[in-house]
């Protein structure tokens, strides 16, 4: 089942190094396809985070959950690869729960695999730290942005970047993620429709 994502997750993994094919067959081996339903939990609060998830279709959204409030603290989307890291490294409780949007698919792979991948073969350990160095200077990003873009400028930003996935995403996660009520989105939506909300 998992032969239709391989293509597009190999040039992904391109792009990180190029791995030769000893290095590629024991990585490839080791992956299970994973097909979900909207509203499936992949990773729980509190659970211990065991896999990283390669998205090959669909929209994952992480959150967490404070008091009686839910917070969006980001979306994943295809070719992303998504997981709770501080838990998948530490194997301490995760801190927030990741839940998918849309139907999705997932090459999926363990800690306990990957481990012994980073253990055995050095072009996969490199791919590792590369892929690591990706996430922090997001995750910098993500911050910088707040900090400096108004929830305007973010929004038309991620609108830019995954127009094809927006339509998918409620309001009230958007807002969330963004951090503006609901109706101060609609409000922003509406001076770029020209008046429609």
């Amino acid at each position: 089942m998992k032969e239709h994502l391989i293509p597009q997750f190999r040039e992904q993994i391109d792009k990180l190094c190029k791995l030769s094919d000893v290095s590629w067959q024991a990585f490839s081996n080791r992956l299970n396809y994973l097909s979900l339903p909207k509203d499936a939990v992949l990773t729980h609060h509190g659970a211990v985070e065991d896999k990283v998830y390669y998205v090959g279709s669909g929209i994952v959204r992480e959150y967490i959950v404070h008091g009686k409030k839910e917070f969006c603290i980001d979306f994943c989307f295809k070719n992303d690869f998504s997981s709770s890291y501080s838990s998948f490294i530490t194997r301490q409780p995760s801190q927030y729960t990741m839940k998918t949007l849309t139907p999705c698919e997932f090459l999926v792979i363990s800690y306990a695999e990957m481990t012994w991948l980073f253990e055995n073969f050095l072009e996969l350990n490199v791919m590792g730290r590369k892929l690591v160095e990706i996430l922090l200077i997001e995750k910098r990003q993500r911050e910088l942005n707040l900090l400096t873009k108004t929830a305007e400028e973010r929004y038309f930003s991620m609108l830019a970047q995954h127009p094809q996935y927006m339509r998918h995403i409620p309001l009230k996660y958007i807002a969330s993620f963004l951090g503006v009520t609901p109706e101060s989105l609609s409000r922003i939506r509406a001076k770029r429709m020209g008046g429609v909300p």
